[in-house]
């Protein structure tokens, strides 16, 4: 699919999309999608039974070929946060283990590494992030102990869109002996990941930032040797067999990542997600990481030229965030929703972030819109 076919999948609705990072809009065939589903179960019951079930395979195949992984190795979750959970309990930290993390690492991925820790008496090391919010790697390796059992990271920062290099870090993983788990939401999409190239131990993702998917899935993709040795923190009929089996009290788990799902599937969501990766492959994760970067660049570089404080310089990222020249962040996000303009703030500004659908013109309007925030706000 050529690129210009791709941006003419998204709704026009004159509102300016670019939270892309924390909420993204679905394209007409996702749309369809659902659709479709709904329609089924309303007209079929359960003689839609052995087709969603089919579907939902179809998509989990998607997924794995987009993280480079096998399909038994993708367990469905309803969030990012549960797939997190998922792995940093089923790991069973020890008292003497060491879980490290960055400071300005989302909620959903410090959280469960923190009760994870507590729980199991571990230790949690925070790293302080730089004056310019940067991460290190250097950092990283200095804190590396015998102990260290993880090394927790988000492969794009969600408050700066700072990158993170995973190949360097997963050779620092690999030479220490440390399980590398990489939150993926603010990156797969638009970012390539292998998780057999990388040797990543477990890899969680989110559906409705950069797949142009709905809210409502979340999955973890976890090497099988470390999937079969995990208990899920989830318990139900899928966990051992399927729906129909017998009930057995000596039945076995899964010998896969399917344990971890542990009953009925939000199907319209996950056929969605299925559609909307199927999408991405069309296009080629490239092309639409280069298109997204050409049009951040394209707003970064009309804002360097007023009077906006820059916060995110990183040129491969499609993150911008920027803050007033009187500091104000709260009053500039009012602005630009009472212009059309839905964005967030997070960390020390405003965050802009564009994806591949949108359009040059698009950016323009955005920076005319900055502008006349600018002028206003210099009377």
């Amino acid at each position: 699919m050529k690129l210009t076919e791709y941006k003419k999948l998204f709704f026009d609705s004159g509102i300016l999309q670019f939270n892309n990072g924390g909420l993204s809009p679905i394209t007409r065939p996702v749309h369809e999608e659902i659709m479709y589903w709904s329609k089924r179960f309303h007209e079929d019951g359960f003689h839609s039974d052995h087709d969603y079930k089919n579907r939902i395979a179809w998509s989990r195949g998607q997924i794995s070929q987009l993280v480079d992984c096998a399909s038994d190795e993708i367990a469905l979750f309803q969030s990012c946060a549960w797939a997190i959970s998922q792995f940093a309990f089923g790991l069973k930290l020890k008292s003497q283990d060491e879980v490290i993390l960055y400071d300005q690492e989302f909620a959903s991925n410090l959280y469960p590494w923190q009760s994870a820790c507590q729980r199991a008496q571990a230790k949690l090391v925070l790293l302080k992030s730089g004056p310019e919010n940067e991460i290190s790697l250097e950092n990283i390796q200095k804190r590396i102990t015998k102990n260290t059992r993880v090394i927790a990271i988000s492969s794009v920062q969600f408050q700066t869109g700072m990158p993170v290099d995973l190949e360097t870090l997963s050779q620092l993983c690999k030479d220490h002996n440390i399980l590398l788990f990489v939150d993926a939401s603010q990156s797969l999409g638009i970012h390539p990941i292998s998780m057999k190239k990388l040797g990543i131990a477990g890899l969680a993702c989110g559906s409705h930032k950069w797949l142009n998917a709905p809210v409502g899935v979340g999955f973890l993709a976890i090497q099988k040797d470390l999937a079969i040795q995990f208990e899920p923190i989830a318990i139900g009929s899928s966990t051992y067999g399927e729906c129909d089996d017998a009930s057995d009290l000596e039945c076995l788990f899964k010998q896969n990542a399917f344990k971890f799902e542990a009953g009925s599937k939000q199907t319209l969501e996950i056929c969605a997600l299925g559609k909307a990766v199927e999408i991405i492959h069309q296009v080629g994760p490239e092309v639409l990481r280069d298109e997204a970067f050409r049009i951040a660049e394209l707003i970064r570089n009309e804002i360097k030229k007023l009077n906006y404080k820059l916060h995110s310089p990183f040129v491969t990222s499609q993150f911008i965030s920027i803050s007033p020249a009187r500091g104000d962040n709260r009053q500039l996000q009012k602005y630009l929703h009472d212009k059309g303009v839905r964005v967030p703030i997070r960390g020390p500004g405003v965050r802009i972030t564009p994806h591949a659908f949108n359009t040059d013109e698009q950016a323009s309007e955005l920076v005319e819109i900055l502008k006349k925030y600018q002028n206003a706000e210099m009377k």
